[in-house]
């Protein structure tokens, strides 16, 4: 499973569109640690259901 959780994240990355990357070069410097903090968080939920859906 976790083989294929990481296929797809990395599928994922490769779809990312070029308009993302011009929008985050946009965002202010200042922001971006609020930014990562706030993924970080989101990246420790996701992993948290998944390690849920496994049991």
């Amino acid at each position: 499973m976790e083989d294929n959780y990481y296929e797809g994240h990395k599928k994922l990355h490769e779809q990312l569109s070029d308009e993302i990357f011009v929008a985050l070069r946009e965002i202010p410097e200042s922001a971006y640690n609020d930014l990562f903090k706030m993924l970080k968080k989101f990246e420790q939920f996701l992993d948290k259901q998944i390690a849920e859906n496994k049991n």
